[in-house]
Formats: structure tokens, C-alpha cells, sequence
């Protein structure tokens, strides 16, 4: 019942009650699927905007947003000014007001910033398994080790976790179209503190902890099947999503 408010920016017992309907939606009403991948939810909106006149332009990074006064009227990418009625920004808001906008327009200093607590990071594993693992399901929630003490880890004395719950996806259970025939398609989550120091050498070092732990469990090995495998953490959240501390 803690695990998913985790994601949250507090120790469980720290979150305020109203968010326990989250947990109650996915128990009691299920979760849902969209066969083909979770990207198609997003492939649905862009359909329907374009239907309506939108038009998307992807890969074209923001450097600023141009104000009249204080009506922002335009953007500056790849050095050139385009004008527009208004401009919406939906990225994270630590990027947003510290990159994108003036000086003399932003509420917070990067001391503000420094001293706030935030959501967690993760580090993830994309794996393709050339076998099936029957005792896996399309979601799994593993609780072998002291959750009070890796939720600490991420709150209390922000750290790498001695010993992480971690989360296993397993969509290939659910949708035959995301995995060859014979072969399951998994991503592993291990929730950490946002602002940890990210090497390959720590994340290969998480990897090897969870992927035994996940083989104990499934009583089979997995690893000698792996084709397949891309790893993901803070520093990518930072350069992909320009997310504050990595934070996810």
C-alpha cells in the first residue's frame, strides 16, 4: 500500500491520507493496458491534435522564451526567434524558470532550489530475455528487503540504497506484440534518491545485486538469456527530460 506514494516526494508516513485513492483505484479497479505499448496513449493524442491543426515539431531544443512585458510571444530554438499568441511551457519548472526566462522574471534562486526535497530518481533496466519466465507477472512488486530502511535512503540521508525494493514490468504476460515468440520483454525500476552521483560503474553494480535477487525469486536464471539490455538513471533524466537533480 506505501510503495507507489513513495514516488511522491515524502516517506510514506508523510503523505497526506487523500492519496491512499491512488492505491484503492489500482486494487480495486484494476489497471489498464493499451495492447501495443504504453506509447500508443501518447501516439492517440498526437493523431487527434493534428486532426485538429496542430503541428508537432519534435528534436528542437528550447534555448529561451521572448516576453512583451510579461506576456511571453515567442521562443528562441536553434537561434531563431518564432513569434506566437502565447507560449505554454510543460517542462519541469526548475528548467523552465532558471534556463528559459529572464532574470528579472524568475521567483526562485538556485539556493531555492538546492534546499527543497524532491520525488525520487530511478534506475532502470530494459531487458529483452530470449526464454519465458513463467513466475513473473505484468507487474511485480518485490518487498524482500526492509522498505523503512530504502525509504530513508531516499528521504532521510539521501544515498544508493543498501538493499532496494525494486519494481519488475513484464508486459510481454499481457501483449504477445512487444516481445518475439518464446521471449518476454522486462523493465526493472529501482526507485533512489534524486542528486546521487551516476557511473556505469554503479549502475552495473545495482544490476548484478537485482538481477541475483530476481533469479532467486523466479528460480530459473535470466541473465545468460539476456539479448538485449539498456540501462537508465539520473544522468538521462537530466539530458532527456531536463529534469532537476535527475529527479523522475
Amino acid at each position: 500500500m506505501e510503495f507507489p506514494v513513495l514516488f511522491l516526494g515524502a516517506m510514506a508516513d508523510k503523505i497526506p491520507a487523500l492519496y491512499s485513492i491512488m492505491n484503492y483505484a489500482a486494487l480495486k479497479q484494476g489497471t489498464f493496458y493499451p495492447q501495443g505499448g504504453m506509447h500508443l496513449i501518447v501516439s492517440a493524442f498526437e493523431k487527434i491534435a493534428t486532426q485538429l491543426g496542430v503541428t508537432f515539431r519534435c528534436n528542437t531544443p528550447i534555448e529561451h522564451i521572448e516576453f512583451e512585458g510579461n506576456i511571453a510571444k515567442g521562443i528562441v530554438s536553434n537561434g531563431v526567434f518564432e513569434a506566437f499568441d502565447g507560449v505554454i511551457s510543460s517542462a519541469d519548472y526548475h528548467h523552465t524558470e532558471s534556463k528559459l526566462l529572464p532574470k528579472n522574471l524568475q521567483n526562485y534562486d538556485e539556493a531555492y532550489w538546492d534546499k527543497k526535497v524532491f520525488a525520487p530518481s530511478s534506475l532502470l533496466f530494459y531487458l529483452g530475455i530470449d526464454k519465458k519466465i513463467d513466475r513473473l507477472k505484468h507487474h511485480n512488486l518485490f518487498f524482500d528487503s526492509d522498505f523503512e530502511q530504502h525509504s530513508h535512503e531516499i528521504y532521510t540521508t539521501p544515498k544508493w540504497p543498501t538493499d532496494p525494493l525494486y519494481y519488475v514490468c513484464c508486459p510481454s504476460k499481457t501483449d504477445p506484440s512487444v516481445a518475439p515468440e518464446g521471449c518476454e520483454n522486462i523493465f526493472i525500476l529501482i526507485p533512489i534518491a534524486a542528486g546521487l552521483e551516476d557511473t556505469q560503474a554503479l549502475r552495473d553494480e545495482y544490476f548484478e545485486k537485482i538481477i541475483s535477487r530476481l533469479e532467486r525469486f523466479c528460480n530459473t536464471s535470466i541473465k545468460d538469456s539476456i539479448v538485449y539490455k539498456r540501462d537508465y538513471c539520473k544522468n538521462d533524466f537530466i539530458m532527456d527530460y531536463n529534469s532537476y537533480k535527475g529527479n523522475a
